[in-house]
């Protein structure tokens, strides 16, 4: 799923619940995934990715429940409305970032 696009043209069918079946993975085993999803504040609606894995636990925890799961990144584009590619995190815009990098020249070019 890197590189998809998610936006408003994606059907999303869970709200707030998340579940999974790992297979036959066995402790220690991890199954990394990528997940789009929406969230909704008002009448915006915020897209973002996911990277997710989820495996079997050397230990079940005390309700016995053995099956863990691990976030390791997550985006979203702070647009109301505007989608996001996976596996890209928004950055400031290049421009922005040269502007920054030549006030800075500019500064030190004065104080010589």
């Amino acid at each position: 799923m890197p590189g998809q696009h998610v936006d408003g043209g994606m059907s999303f069918r869970l709200t707030a619940i998340l579940e999974f079946y790992p297979g036959n993975a066995q402790p220690g085993e991890w199954q990394d995934h990528y997940i789009g999803f929406q969230m909704i504040h008002g009448s915006d609606t915020y897209y973002g990715w996911a990277r997710v894995g989820w495996g079997l636990a050397d230990q079940p925890a005390e309700n016995g429940n053995n099956i863990v799961g691990r976030l390791y990144e997550w985006a979203y584009e702070d647009t109301p409305g505007l989608g996001i590619d996976v596996g890209v995190t928004p950055e400031p815009a290049t421009l922005l970032l040269l502007a920054v990098g030549g006030l800075a020249l500019r500064r030190r070019g004065s104080s010589m």
